[in-house]
Order: C-alpha cells, then structure tokens, then sequence
C-alpha cells in the first residue's frame, strides 16, 4: 500500500472549501442584489463537489493511481468532517452579524430540528465527497492515459 498524503489532501481540502464557498456567497449576493436573481439552498452543495473532485485530482497527481474504495471513504470522512467545521464556523460568523435571521430559524425549527438538519447535512456532506473524490481521480486517470 502506498502512503497516501492525507494530511496534504485534508488541508488543501479546508482551503479549497473555503475559498469556494465564500466565492459562492460572493456570486450570490451579487446574483441576489444586482440583478435580483434568487439563488436556491441547492447550490450550497457545490463547494462540496468542486472541493471533492479536487480532492481526487490532487490524489491522483500526488500518488499517480486512482484512490482504493477504502482510501476514498477514509478521506470522505475526515473531509465531512472538516467541510461540517467550517461551514459550523462561518454560521457563527453570520450568526453575529446576523443574529435574528438564527433567532427566526431556531423558533421555526427547534434545538433538535437543527441538530436532525446538520445530522443530515453531515451525511450528505459525507456521501457527495465519497463520489466525487472517486470522479475527480479517475478523471484526471483518463485525461492523463489519453495523452
């Protein structure tokens, strides 16, 4: 088995993450406020698949294979993890700008139904980085055979 370089992987994951997601934040509020175009919850997974199929790029470039199924769950779930850190971060960030905005969503939904709401968020988040890690590195696999 060769050593994968997951400590280089999960960091270039957090900075990856969170690059794309303020840029997502960015486009949307200029989306929202300039041209009055609402964007939808859904593209909060995007960060995720951008983030995940450069997981496995950077897999494959440094290692030269395509992960094993067991390298691409262990890396999903520390970048689940880390992807659930950060984005519980930049809540707090919004929360003290913003705090009404989570008195509104906490009233609406209750302590429990937010621990449910980022229970599911967790796995989500786990599952969409397990598939594509896998389509990142075989990917790059296929380009780099073709050449």
């Amino acid at each position: 088995m060769t050593d994968i370089p997951i400590r280089y992987l999960l960091q270039r994951f957090a900075i990856v993450y969170l690059l794309a997601t303020l840029a997502l934040a960015v486009l949307g509020a200029v989306l929202e406020h300039v041209f009055g175009i609402s964007t939808s919850s859904a593209t909060g997974a995007v960060p995720l698949v951008v983030t995940a199929i450069d997981m496995g790029q950077s897999f494959f470039r440094k290692t030269g294979r395509v992960p094993e199924k067991y390298e691409s769950w262990r890396l999903a779930r520390w970048a689940a993890v880390i992807s659930m850190g950060l984005s519980l971060i930049l809540m707090s960030l919004f929360v003290a700008i913003n705090p009404e905005e989570m008195i509104n969503v906490l009233t609406t939904v209750g302590f429990a139904g937010m621990v449910l709401i980022l229970g599911v968020f967790l796995l989500f988040s786990f599952l969409l980085i397990r598939f594509f890690v896998g389509i990142g590195a075989k990917g790059i696999a296929k380009a780099s055979s073709s050449d």
